[in-house]
């Protein structure tokens, strides 16, 4: 019976460090499980952001790339308006320019006739006298 005894209490002893190695193991398990949730989770994290400021980064250049090409666009109105306005400037010297050319022909022609005038107007005034004279 004493036999049994500390056969049972062998076994009881036995089965108690079974449980209590159980328990360590799955304690251990759980908490190596644990630690790569952490690590996993870090890891996570650390990709989100590693995301998140690649997006911001892509989004800057987008947004200075559109800048870019807003400035462009503007100094390329502003040169288109330069070489408008040149042009525009231009014709109205070469119209001026033209004018004042015409004017002076015209002015010119006009003199030209006038003394023809005039000096026809003589001639017919000393024909006249002329013929006064001769009468």
């Amino acid at each position: 019976m004493e036999w049994q005894k500390q056969r049972r209490e062998e076994a009881d002893k036995a089965e108690k460090e079974k449980l209590e190695e159980k328990k360590a193991k799955e304690m251990a398990n759980r908490e190596q499980g644990e630690a790569q949730k952490r690590q996993s989770d870090t890891k996570a994290l650390r990709d989100e952001l590693r995301a998140r400021r690649h997006q911001e980064e892509q989004e800057r250049e987008w947004r200075r790339h559109e800048r870019e090409a807003i400035r462009k666009q503007e100094e390329e109105t502003r040169e288109l308006r330069k070489a408008i306005l040149s042009q525009i400037r231009d014709r109205q010297d070469f119209f001026c320019e033209q004018a004042a050319y015409d004017k002076q022909a015209y002015d010119s022609v006009f003199d030209i006739q006038s003394q023809k005038f005039e000096d026809e107007k003589k001639l017919l005034e000393e024909k006249k006298m002329v013929r006064i004279l001769l009468i």
